[in-house]
């Protein structure tokens, strides 16, 4: 079986993963055997992909018995609400590690391989601080919550902390993904030089 082209998804991470030729930065890389970092990122997708499932059967089942039964499930909205927080943040370093995430090229998509490295790579080192940043203040907050066992207010009282502490772990390991993504483009521009 072929290995994905990169921007491609990664299915088995067990897959060599090769860019097309002139593509990306990632031609420099050359094979890269998926890593323990590219299986756990993977994993990460597949359980948002699961609790993406279960949110939809609990909300079939919680309108199902609303109109029927005249009787919704409680904390339905609470919970869904909290499980797209996991959804979000198990899932962005997959994108990132497939190349998913929405990109305006216009301008970069002209400019010689060279500048469009320099430009990709201030951008994942901009993406990074960024996302380190949200990892550090979301991680206060959430020991914050978890401290005072904040709580939802509702019918049903669901601990809030749990899921706060989803979106500084996410943010990490997208940290990471974007780390990786810059080591390549470096390597990519230092073998043009």
């Amino acid at each position: 079986m072929p290995a994905p082209l990169c921007g491609q998804a990664v299915t088995d991470p067990n897959e060599i993963l090769r860019a097309p030729s002139g593509s990306s930065a990632a031609d420099v890389a050359g094979p890269i055997r998926a890593s323990l970092i590219t299986r756990f990122i993977t994993g990460l997708n597949a359980l948002s992909g699961y609790i993406v499932f279960f949110m939809m059967i609990m909300i079939t089942i919680d309108v199902t018995g609303r109109y029927l039964f005249n009787s919704p499930i409680s904390g339905t909205l609470e919970l869904t609400e909290f499980l797209m927080v996991f959804v979000v943040f198990f899932s962005m370093a997959y994108v990132q590690l497939n190349q998913r995430h929405i990109r305006v090229e216009l301008l970069t998509q002209r400019l010689p391989k060279r500048v469009g490295d320099g430009f990709a790579i201030v951008t994942l080192l901009i993406a990074a601080v960024f996302f380190g940043l949200l990892a550090w203040q979301s991680w206060l907050s959430a020991w914050s919550a978890f401290e005072y066992r904040e709580a939802s207010e509702g019918l049903i009282q669901i601990p809030i902390y749990p899921p706060k502490f989803v979106i500084p772990f996410g943010s990490a390991i997208m940290v990471v993904q974007l780390l990786r993504d810059m080591a390549v483009r470096v390597r990519s521009l230092a073998s043009t030089s």
